[in-house]
């Protein structure tokens, strides 16, 4: 018998929709499940740097923020003060993290029931709660969850502007956004993105004429209101370390950063209709201007940081800075799950919702970072003996090198997972670049130091691809500093892999070692 879209939608009144209810409650309790699987896993380098941060006082917070961090102070004041509350494990401190997420679905909810209908904005929502979910995002102890949800937040705030311009709107718009640029630096991109709202509706900046110096006014007060963060802004472009790559990105780099991580399930997204073609909905069409908000949504943030990555000659494509962007996942989702009658719309938003949730934890840095492990481990091999520790974890770069030999503040930051996992005896900082004269000439006298004190020393390296010179094929970083190490007469003896944390015992062998002039 062939199902007819009247035949689909036939229920009785008061009727419970017992598969959709089945189908929600096994999609929360996979999202539960996937929640708690992920709060206590170890820290990545990035986590890391928080939770050393929010261990020690408020007072060396701020010092640390202010001369050492390009993330401006909001979001390290608000995990040190959920970290008071609930301590400093894993849990605990991605919490705040949580809490943001969890808001941020509330601010979705908000925004699109502005511009779309309310079965749209429904769906919209839960499609969006399975990405805030994902664990690059809810769960990471860092400011992306948190700058996720004051996005939100502003652009509520400014399309309520825009519907009815007053200047108490205004304002708060511009509270709102000022605080969204403080979270984090790449979020100037929410600005951009509201302009372009601005020019590409002609009926809105029609409605707008009379209230030009309203929206003058919320940009300059905006402005104002960020001059004390302007230092983290300039230290951010200074001290970019180039990890993903240096200069203007190219289609392989676009991809890898916007659709890869969700990619595939979009794929799904598009291809249900097609096989569900004979129950479409017969309500209208998606609205064009929907459409256009979301393409808008998708596009504008990859054109900023693009032409950021142009001007500034640094690395500042990078994936984790599309948070961003995971609402307007969420709406081009919600538009092609539209077309579904309501008993295959919340079959097919469950199994969208539950493919967000399983596949977001692929992309999730701490799958591969595990440093408790392999710290852990270090400590117990080395308890007795204390042999000397080297360890590389990313951070240091040339500009970086005065703080790492002069500043005990500083090089307490960059020791990352060393200072947050309380690894004894403190460990001699490997630089990012030992190419670069002044850090070769560090990493040396280290070396030469440690073989005359000792003939066991610990390699702990995060093992990253890297191209050690212009015609060398690409080697990794555990092996440049084996490598390193093998010109003082030290070989491995002995390794342990952690994920991408490599841990490597290092031997001298019969001859000792030259030690030339540093």
């Amino acid at each position: 018998m062939q199902i007819t879209a009247g035949k689909f939608r036939i229920r009785r009144p008061g009727q419970v929709d017992w598969p959709s209810v089945i189908l929600w409650s096994m999609t929360i309790v996979l999202a539960l499940m996937l929640i708690v699987s992920r709060m206590g896993r170890s820290l990545w380098l990035d986590e890391a740097l928080t939770l050393t941060l929010a261990k020690g006082s408020f007072a060396q917070l701020l010092d640390s923020v202010l001369n050492y961090q390009p993330t401006p102070l909001p979001y390290y004041a608000a995990a040190w003060s959920f970290s008071k509350v609930f301590g400093t494990d894993e849990v605990a401190l991605r919490a705040v993290s949580l809490f943001f997420a969890i808001f941020s679905i509330g601010a979705f909810y908000l925004c699109a029931r502005e511009f779309s209908s309310p079965a749209l904005s429904r769906t919209g929502t839960l499609v969006f709660a399975a990405v805030a979910l994902r664990a690059g995002v809810a769960f990471s102890a860092r400011p992306y969850s948190m700058g996720l949800a004051l996005s939100l937040l502003a652009t509520w705030l400014f399309i309520r502007w825009i519907k009815h311009p007053t200047w108490a709107r205004a304002f708060a718009y511009s509270l709102g956004l000022a605080l969204v640029a403080c979270t984090h630096f790449m979020l100037l991109s929410v600005a951009a993105f509201h302009l372009s709202l601005l020019v590409a509706f002609p009926n809105i900046r029609e409605r707008l004429k009379q209230s030009s110096l309203q929206l003058g006014t919320m940009f300059f007060v905006t402005a104002l209101l960020l001059l004390p963060v302007a230092k983290h802004f300039l230290f951010a472009v200074s001290h970019s370390n180039g990890l993903t790559f240096i200069g203007m990105p190219g289609p392989k780099e676009v991809v890898k950063a916007l659709f890869l991580p969700y990619g595939p399930v979009l794929l799904i997204a598009a291809i249900l209709p097609v096989l569900f073609s004979s129950v479409r909905s017969t309500q209208r069409p998606v609205a064009p201007s929907y459409v256009k908000i979301s393409a808008l949504w998708l596009l504008v943030p990859v054109a900023v940081f693009a032409l950021g990555s142009y001007v500034l000659n640094r690395a500042i494509f990078v994936p984790r800075y599309f948070t961003w962007q995971l609402p307007a996942f969420a709406l081009v989702g919600a538009a092609i799950l539209h077309h579904y009658q309501t008993h295959l719309r919340s079959f097919a938003t469950a199994a969208l919702c539950a493919a967000f949730l399983i596949i977001g934890d692929v992309h999730s840095p701490w799958l591969f970072e595990n440093w408790r492990s392999a710290i852990a481990s270090l400590q117990e091999m080395n308890a007795k003996e204390q042999h000397p520790v080297f360890l590389y974890s990313g951070l240091i770069e040339s500009s970086q090198l005065d703080w790492l030999v002069n500043d005990e503040a500083g090089r307490i930051l960059l020791s990352g997972p060393a200072g947050a996992y309380g690894l004894t005896p403190q460990p001699i900082l490997l630089p990012y670049d030992n190419q670069a004269k002044p850090l070769k000439a560090y990493l040396d006298y280290s070396i030469a130091k440690a073989a005359l004190e000792d003939d066991t020393v610990y390699l702990l390296v995060r093992v990253m691809p890297r191209v050690q010179q212009p015609g060398l094929p690409e080697t990794t970083t555990n092996q440049i500093f084996i490598d390193e190490f093998a010109a003082f007469d030290f070989a491995p003896q002995e390794s342990w892999s952690y994920g991408d944390i490599q841990l490597t015992r290092l031997k001298k062998q019969n001859s000792l070692p030259e030690i030339g002039e540093n």
